[in-house]
């Protein structure tokens, strides 16, 4: 237990008090304890995530600031991508739920 405490511990000393939780820490030891030994992330099952491109996140950027009434429906069928996907990928890169929630600030 105290291990964990002073992985913690040293983790806020160099990285500040926004590093990760007392709980994210004992996960992690778990799970090295458990034998992982690699710290990068394990490839996950299911399909590649297409519509989160450098080159979509850059057109759908260009095309919001050509018309900022688009549609998720108008940009999906621009870039030809699947719905569930370009949904996700608004709310990731662009922060839509908080434009939906506090309005969109003036850029």
């Amino acid at each position: 237990m105290g291990e964990r405490r002073q992985i913690h511990n040293r983790l806020v000393e160099v990285y500040g008090p926004g590093v990760m939780s007392k709980q994210m820490v004992r996960r992690w030891c778990r799970t090295f304890s458990d034998g992982r030994q690699l710290v990068e992330d394990i490839p996950k099952a299911g399909r590649t995530r297409t519509a989160t491109t450098d080159a979509n996140v850059g057109k759908v950027d260009d095309m919001i600031r050509a018309n900022r009434r688009i549609t998720i429906d108008e940009v999906a069928e621009e870039l030809e991508s699947h719905m569930s996907e370009l949904k996700t990928s608004s709310t990731t890169f662009f922060d839509t739920e908080k434009c939906q929630h506090d309005g969109c600030p003036d850029n």
